[in-house]
């Protein structure tokens, strides 16, 4: 369920759970892109503005990520027009306001959904997933991935399981990488530094790759 309306390519990582890595995402996923050439554009909708102070600590000499505040404006507008000047444009979508994760799904192209290997977390991603599939042909490509996935643990695999069930019932996609639970993507926001950039060859750096070819986010 692909939609394809604005000249910039537009990725809304939402997260309808706090606490499963969303912002950190967002970050890197932007930054990693900004290292390949793109010009990017971080729209910061969530009121927390974790993603601007990110992209705040960012030394100067390393590729730009530029940070949009959208807080408090109507974001069925704002995201295309933010997006505009831009060829990736991430927004960081705040969990918690139903308008705005909305909003968010009818501007995207594409939608990352971060899921921690909870029940709690699974069962508020099938409402995420509810709210995308009733857009009909409006809605975007959604792909769910598992975060904070302890090493061997029978939990992550149990929801990876009923989660691709449930993506399959609601025609999105369990992309195909897991982002381990790791002290380096803690570390990547605030030193405004990827986990590509901070530690190039750990297996953090390995998942964000990864987790970039899955959504298509290279030229």
């Amino acid at each position: 369920m692909t939609a394809q309306r604005h000249n910039a390519r537009i990725l809304a990582v939402c997260s309808p759970k706090g606490g499963a890595g969303k912002t950190t995402l967002a970050f890197n996923l932007a930054a990693w892109a900004a290292c390949r050439g793109r010009r990017v554009r971080l729209l910061d909708a969530d009121p927390q503005g974790t993603a601007r102070l990110f992209c705040a600590a960012r030394d100067s000499e390393l590729p730009p990520v530029e940070a949009v505040a959208l807080g408090g404006v109507e974001l069925d507008r704002a995201i295309p027009r933010a997006a505009a000047e831009a060829e990736l444009a991430v927004v960081d979508v705040p969990g918690s306001d139903s308008h705005a994760l909305r909003a968010a799904l009818l501007a995207a192209d594409r939608v990352l959904v971060p899921l921690r290997p909870s029940p709690p977390d699974l069962w508020r991603t099938e409402e995420l997933l509810g709210l995308a599939q009733a857009l009909g042909d409006s809605a975007p490509d959604v792909g769910v991935v598992i975060t904070q996935a302890p090493p061997r643990s029978r939990l992550a695999d149990e929801v990876a399981e009923a989660a691709a069930s449930l993506v399959r019932r609601y025609g999105a996609r369990l992309l195909p990488v897991r982002i381990g639970l790791r002290a380096a993507w803690a570390e990547s926001g605030p030193t405004g530094l990827s986990v590509v950039e901070l530690y190039p060859s750990s297996p953090a750096a390995d998942e964000l790759n990864a987790l970039a070819h899955a959504l298509r986010l290279e030229r």
